[in-house]
């Protein structure tokens, strides 16, 4: 708060808690060579925005994250075998309580491929949603570090769709035992002609 001599006026900056909208307000008094005045207050209208939803756990209400921690346990499932398929779970919540239905991935690491298109799963208070997406590891690879990025959007009545920011998910992938493969050497080339068994 300060005050402009020249002008006779003070001025107050403020800003709400995130994510509050109500009623509020604040007091003040002022103060001159001849001590101090009496209080005054103001009251505010605080008018709500529509937010965008979030991928991160952290950005959840205190709700929606106990929520999503007693669904998914304390750890996150990231793992899947060398040539196979596998649905993956993220989550997803809305500060204003609007349904995330639907989400996208946006880019995939080299190793990993899109199986099945991205959905989610609203509860019934739409408190988080529970999002799916299957992938497919490529032939014979097995590493650490690969990953599909992703963002989710929400839609209400009032507003269009709004994205939620990006997020990666990341993947390891583990070897599995191969099958032995039987060679012949090529009558052109000398080089080895290989089969599965």
């Amino acid at each position: 708060c300060f005050c402009e001599e020249e002008l006779n006026k003070c001025f107050a900056k403020i800003k709400p808690d995130t994510n509050f909208f109500s009623h509020a307000e604040f007091s003040y008094v002022v103060f001159d060579r001849d001590g101090r005045s009496n209080e005054k207050f103001v009251f505010v209208e605080i008018s709500s925005v529509d937010d965008v939803p979030s991928v991160q756990i952290d950005d959840f209400s205190d709700d929606a994250r106990d929520a999503v921690i007693i669904e998914r346990g304390l750890g996150v499932d990231n793992e899947m075998s060398e040539d196979s398929t596998k649905t993956f779970e993220f989550f997803a919540s809305d500060p204003d309580g609007d349904e995330i239905s639907s989400c996208e991935i946006i880019e995939t690491s080299a190793n990993i491929d899109v199986n099945s298109e991205c959905s989610c799963s609203p509860t019934f208070d739409n408190l988080y949603s529970t999002c799916e997406v299957s992938m497919k590891a490529k032939q014979n690879f097995y590493g650490v570090g690969e990953y599909f990025t992703y963002r989710v959007f929400s839609q209400n009545n009032k507003s269009p769709r709004l994205y939620s920011g990006l997020n990666s998910f990341f993947i390891n992938i583990t070897p599995l035992d191969d099958a032995p493969v039987i060679c012949q050497l090529s009558k052109l080339t000398d080089a080895p002609e290989c089969a599965p068994t």
